[in-house]
């Protein structure tokens, strides 16, 4: 009976000293699994913004059970934001926000991290204005935050306007179509192909 007890704690002992070094393994990067923050990303969200991620932001281990997969993206996943689904037809609503996932900076690189988002829901702030904001508002808070604004390519004469501002590893586009009163922003990482993937 003594020989049983002190088999079993050892048994108890073991399965804890096993889960104690999972639980502390590295991930990757070295970095312990509930250590790992992107420095990066905390340093560049830009104030008064509304969005649930940011770009750059490090999710391989999000658990996105609970949001709605936009489908159609190969080489990554993509999800609408919390309160939007696609329509019945399967296209995208006319005001949401979604989240591309990708590995980043390169897709031959480990990880998946928010290297796209894209808003045409004028409730949703990013430096405090809105895909119904003027371009003179987009410019001045892009500015303000210390990104670089250029026009951006209007690709068809459909094109109310298309600004670009320029940030050191995202780029945050605003377009609005002719006679609209709200348009599209989209944040983007790019992300590197060195060897060539294609998907």
């Amino acid at each position: 009976m003594k020989r049983f007890a002190l088999f079993l704690s050892a048994l108890v002992i073991a399965a804890f000293l096993l889960s104690a070094c999972q639980s502390a393994s590295p991930a990757p990067d070295g970095k312990p699994l509930g250590e790992r923050v992107d420095p990066e990303t905390a340093a560049t969200r830009l104030p008064d913004t509304t969005l649930e991620f940011w770009i750059c932001e490090d999710v391989e281990h999000f658990d996105f059970s609970a949001y709605t997969p936009r489908i159609g993206l190969i080489g990554g996943k993509e999800y609408y934001g919390t309160g939007y689904a696609p329509t019945p037809e399967g296209g995208d609503p006319g005001r949401c926000v979604f989240y591309t996932v990708t590995r980043w900076p390169d897709y031959a690189d480990p990880g998946a991290f928010v290297t796209g988002i894209t808003v045409t829901d004028p409730a949703v702030r990013i430096a405090g204005i809105t895909t119904a904001s003027s371009p003179d508002e987009f410019r001045a808070a892009m500015e303000g935050a210390g990104l670089t604004v250029a026009d951006g390519e209007a690709l068809s004469d459909l094109i109310d306007f298309s600004l670009a501002a320029k940030a050191e590893s995202y780029s945050v586009f605003f377009s609005r179509a002719r006679g609209e009163e709200s348009g599209t922003i989209r944040i983007v990482a790019p992300v590197e192909n060195r060897e060539g993937i294609v998907y």
